[in-house]
């Protein structure tokens, strides 16, 4: 299922690296509500592979050094998960934080004004044609060492990926992932900038496994708002 969410600014502006603003409302929400679930998902201290995705839509941004300035004082997020019970959690937390002001950088805050949850019809084929909502991320990451991330162009960005995508679902999985017109990038996040592609490509696997990449995100650092896409034909 999706979570369609639209948010008011007291301020025009967003961090340029946003993605932590919507994290952190994430867990707010979470931790304000359902504490156990928020404990469950972050507060182990360690990292717990989370079932969902996001994407933000920001209006006529315009990007400064540290910040962006917005054609208006909206933006939308669409919330993406595979755990049907972490996404009606999350909603009924969404809902009940409606019109409350959440601070955010420089003197700011935003303040959810409407959501709508709705349901995502299933795969049955082998091969689809995507387009990315937010960048895809392919991570490898070992314990000790620096991350290292590729992009569409690299030799090592198949085997990687299907590397990151079988450890999370815990099978071998075939996944091929063609460019057709793809795109490279470079997101700030957290702090970090990461390598990492846009764009359209033609993704060929089980539909099991498409289903699951559609709902919560292909790649690396899914939850922290990167590699959710839509299907542009079947």
């Amino acid at each position: 299922m999706t979570i369609d969410l639209s948010f008011a600014l007291h301020k025009n502006n967003l961090p340029k690296d946003y993605r932590p603003t919507i994290v952190s409302y994430i867990k707010y929400t979470l931790s304000k509500y359902y504490p156990k679930i928020y404990h469950d998902l972050y507060g182990t201290g360690g990292t717990i592979q989370k079932s969902f995705t996001f994407s933000v839509a920001l209006p006529k941004a315009k990007f400064q050094s540290d910040s962006m300035e917005l054609g208006n004082s909206r933006f939308w997020v669409t919330f993406s998960s595979s755990n049907d019970f972490d996404t009606l959690l999350l909603y009924n937390a969404f809902r009940k934080d409606m019109q409350n002001p959440y601070p955010i950088a420089n003197g700011n805050y935003m303040a959810l004004q409407y959501l709508k949850i709705k349901p995502v019809p299933k795969i049955t084929e082998n091969t689809i044609t995507i387009r990315f909502l937010s960048p895809l991320v392919v991570r490898k990451h070992y314990a000790g060492e620096a991350d290292k991330y590729y992009i569409f162009e690299d030799d090592e960005f198949s085997n990687c990926l299907n590397i990151v995508t079988a450890n999370r679902l815990g099978k071998d999985v075939k996944l091929d992932v063609e460019p057709i017109s793809p795109k490279k990038t470079v997101v700030k996040s957290f702090g970090v900038n990461i390598r990492s592609s846009l764009g359209t490509y033609k993704v060929t696997s089980d539909p099991d496994v498409l289903n699951e990449l559609l709902l919560s995100g292909m790649g690396s650092r899914r939850s922290e708002g990167f590699g959710h896409f839509e299907i542009v034909s079947r």
